[in-house]
């Protein structure tokens, strides 16, 4: 903001709006009341060495904070107005520093446990606005105060003013919000926003402020404090001019969190109806020639990787060895995969597939365990799918997510079909919240953001957040599931003094009953999904996912490869084809199993299975009206064959009798 002057020299319009509408002694015991209020918050600070006064013009409120902090540092973009702050902060020599500038002058480690806005916000860009809080957030300090004090409106929406001089008298003119910038390429004219309550409250919460204290004041009639005290007591606002808030920095978040991008789909060659299916045995030679490295569950060193441990004991307890699930499962881990990322902690990587032989559907699996990440980058996790960013492997290689996936997928060298991409993400930790329900109360927004990889979630009305987030699923106080499309998220606070308490309390039980605690209940995997099984009801889903897709896929190819076969063969395909659709039908609708069949039904619902499931229902109906119809034509035919037949048995039966 170089060789930037205020546009009101010397307070002129400042001073012909009090001389005008207000009481002036009124006007500054009002100012000096809401001080007071500043200053109670500022006292209550465990530390207050360090100030900011930005825009602090001539240095009239350094008197009113030094009592209460150490050293005030004072930046005023006028040169004019930051030569008189200098003056002023010489009669307190050692604790006021002075220069000239706007927020951009800060070095990158100034860090501030106050910092006070006092009427500058209402007389910049918005660009200008969003530019200085970002700075104020990287400045002030976790469990700091942003002390804010502005113009207001009553009104439910912003008013966009400017103020100038016209024949000797002050005027005020109302603008459009979109002109508003054009004011600040006017000559001796100030641009002034009454700001909406709501506008500036949810603006600088976006950026991590949280409102801990207002005051309305400088009301209109007004005479006195205790006008404005009772007036206060409405909370609406009505009448007054100014405000101030205080807002409280929050601290920064760190998460622990496992991401996982996975990827189902069909493997076999077919023809419309007659699938080649391909051997297990096959599948692993193929994929032992690609990765030497790689373990499947059956082979003797499985046992050294946690991730089918874990599988293990989460099928033993909710399905009984497995026998629960719908779809027999083998599975490989490729442990030559170990990626890490240049800007976030990665302290591991789990490449797993999962090969469901019975349906010729493999789900491909990458996961990564992330530690201290701030929201924001959980947010960009989300992209990493699609956006090519290059994470780097243990053998040196540079390689992107998709590119994992394409490596696994050509090993199987077979025709790749019905794909379908998803994302989950398992937080861990959030900060240092214990409840899950504490998370969902306070960052609907950040939890929507990470779910769907949204960078803009700062700025969505928490409603439609919360509505991103309503179809849920939760067993336990500390674990809550979202999903929405191909997105999930699962806060599992497995740490928490609630997680703590429920492993303890299984302890107990299981000790007089069983002997000892399942283990179960003590696995904390670093793979998103194996904690509280969330993996087989995820696969389940996706694999019930890929077979709708496939059918509804492949009903065009039943059609046209129909042409140019006999009526018995065409009756014969339809039939095996009705038949695989109800199959599928039955395999769907068996989903539901043990206590988690509450979560598959979310997930379900999330990826939108219902209506693909009314898709495939409605096509066995015309299947049906279809076989009725080759029936009819098969029974009509051979009425025509026979009655041909008697014509021409009849016929020759003339013949002879003639003859």
């Amino acid at each position: 903001m170089a060789n930037y002057n205020y546009p009101d020299r010397n307070d002129k319009l400042t001073i012909e709006l009090i001389s005008k509408g207000y009481d002036g002694k009124y006007w500054g015991e009002s100012e000096k009341n809401v001080l007071n209020y500043a200053l109670s918050y500022v006292e209550s600070l465990e530390k207050r060495e360090k100030m900011l006064d930005l825009g602090c013009a001539g240095g009239r409120l350094f008197e009113t904070f030094l009592p209460l902090v150490g050293h005030i540092d004072g930046i005023e973009p006028d040169p004019e107005r930051c030569a008189a702050g200098m003056e002023t902060a010489k009669k307190f020599p050692g604790r006021v520093t002075v220069r000239n500038g706007d927020i951009s002058i800060l070095a990158p480690d100034d860090s501030y446990d106050v910092m006070l806005i006092s009427h500058i916000l209402q007389h910049i860009p918005d660009s200008s606005i969003y530019y200085m809080l970002r700075r104020a957030k990287e400045a002030v300090r976790d469990d700091g105060l942003l002390i804010v004090t502005t113009t207001y409106t009553d009104k439910d929406e912003t008013v966009y003013t400017k103020e100038y001089w016209q024949d000797g008298k002050r005027m005020c003119e109302e603008v459009e919000p979109e002109d508003f910038d054009d004011v600040f390429k006017e000559k001796d004219t100030l641009p002034v926003r009454l700001f909406a309550e709501k506008h500036i409250t949810e603006l600088f919460d976006s950026y991590g402020f949280k409102l801990v204290g207002r005051k309305f004041y400088h009301y209109e009639e007004h005479h006195s404090i205790g006008e404005d005290e009772a007036a206060n007591t409405r909370d609406d606002g009505r009448g007054a001019r100014d405000i101030m808030y205080i807002f409280r920095k929050e601290p920064v978040k760190l998460l622990d969190a496992n991401v996982l991008y996975h990827y189902s789909f069909s493997y076999y060659k077919e023809d419309v109806i007659d699938k080649v299916h391909i051997k297990l045995e096959d599948l692993k030679g193929k994929l032992r020639k690609k990765f030497p490295e790689c373990v499947f569950e059956t082979d003797e060193n499985a046992s050294q990787y946690p991730f089918f441990n874990e599988t293990h004991i989460s099928a033993d307890f909710l399905h009984g060895g497995g026998l629960g699930l719908p779809f027999k499962t083998f599975r490989v881990v490729f442990p030559q995969f170990d990626l890490k990322m240049t800007d976030a902690n990665v302290t591991g990587t789990t490449v797993h597939m999962a090969i469901f032989p019975e349906v010729s559907i493999a789900q491909i699996s990458i996961c990564l365990q992330l530690e201290d990440c701030k929201e924001d980058f959980l947010v960009y996790m989300r992209h990493v799918q699609g956006n090519g960013r290059k994470l780097i492997n243990k053998d040196g290689r540079e390689l992107t997510i998709q590119n994992i996936y394409d490596f696994i997928a050509d090993a199987l060298d077979e025709d790749i079909t019905d794909l379908e991409a998803i994302y989950f993400t398992e937080i861990t930790r959030y900060g240092d919240y214990e409840s899950v329900e504490e998370v969902h109360a306070n960052h609907k927004r950040e939890l929507y953001g990470m779910m769907c990889g949204d960078e803009g979630y700062r700025h969505v009305p928490e409603e439609l957040a919360e509505v991103r987030l309503a179809n849920s699923w939760g067993s336990r106080e500390f674990t809550r599931l979202s999903t929405f499309g191909t997105n999930t998220i699962l806060v599992n606070l497995n740490k928490s003094a609630p997680a703590r308490m429920y492993r303890e309390n299984r302890r107990s039980f299981d000790n007089i009953y069983y002997g000892d605690i399942n283990p179960y209940f003590l696995i904390e995997s670093k793979t998103a999904g194996v904690n509280h099984g969330i993996i087989f009801s995820l696969e389940m889903v996706m694999v019930a996912k890929t077979i709708c897709n496939r059918i509804l896929s492949r009903q065009s190819d039943y059609h046209s490869a129909n042409k140019g076969i006999t009526l018995s063969d065409n009756i014969k395909r339809t039939m095996r084809f009705r038949s695989e659709l109800i199959t599928t039908l039955k395999k769907i609708e068996n989903l539901s199993i043990s206590e988690i069949g509450e979560l598959e039904q979310v997930l379900i619902k999330g990826q939108q299975i219902e209506s693909l499931i009314e898709k495939i229902k409605y096509l066995l109906e015309l299947l049906e009206s279809e076989l009725e119809l080759l029936y009819q034509n098969s029974t009509n035919r051979l009425v025509n064959i026979l009655t041909v037949a008697g014509l021409l048995l009849t016929v020759l039966g003339m013949f002879f009798e003639f003859m």
